[in-house]
């Protein structure tokens, strides 16, 4: 399979719009019209339920595990170097959090791709991503906001690649420096709405009121 061919299944995978599938075959309902509005995880935690938010969460994640990994099942072996591979995954896993956050299937107005972007993180830097959930995790049972929880994880992954590198100025570690602070920007910029709500005291909590 050709390099492109991989990047389209990449982009398409994360497009697959579970938060919307899974509202409406457990409520009848378009997710985009309750809550927050976001067609993501937590807005069906919080409108649908936790277990079907958990399962929306987990097919999230799933599909951006599954797209970085079609280049381990797809391609050759030494098709391309270590140092291309480890930006080719990069690359699929970024693919695959715009395939969500701009799905075509949603009519470009997808979710805001934290699901998504743990998936690639669980492949790529686990033990950043592992950093990261939990000091969101904290956050969400302290302060009871998903959005605020979040934020706080995605800006704990560059702290944590400087914490558990030895040699973070390496050229071989640097990728995923360069991936964990571009994960940190798209979700700001997504969250930009959430964070003047919580700004203002008018952020929606985890459960709907």
């Amino acid at each position: 399979m050709s390099l492109a061919l991989l990047a389209v299944a990449a982009f398409l995978l994360g497009a697959v719009p579970f938060p919307f599938l899974i509202a409406r075959l457990r409520a009848g309902i378009d997710i985009r019209d309750h809550g927050s509005g976001n067609p993501g995880a937590s807005n069906v935690f919080r409108v649908v339920g936790a277990p079907a938010g958990i399962i929306t969460f987990v097919l999230d994640c799933a599909k951006a595990v599954v797209a970085v990994k079609l280049s381990v099942w797809f391609l050759p072996v030494d098709y391309l170097d270590m140092e291309q591979l480890i930006w080719f995954k990069i690359g699929l896993g970024i693919l695959a959090v715009l395939g969500h956050v701009f799905s075509p299937f949603l009519g470009g107005r997808g979710g805001k791709g934290v699901a998504t972007v743990i998936g690639v993180f669980y492949i790529l830097f686990p033990l950043g991503l592992l950093t990261g959930a939990l000091c969101g995790l904290a956050v969400i049972i302290v302060y009871r906001f998903f959005s605020l929880g979040s934020l706080v994880g995605v800006c704990a992954l560059p702290v944590a690649y400087f914490l558990l590198h030895e040699q973070p100025w390496h050229p071989a570690s640097l990728p995923i420096l360069y991936l964990s602070l571009l994960a940190m920007a798209l979700v700001l910029v997504r969250h930009t709405d959430n964070i003047k709500r919580l700004i203002s005291g008018r952020e929606h909590g985890m459960v709907q009121t």
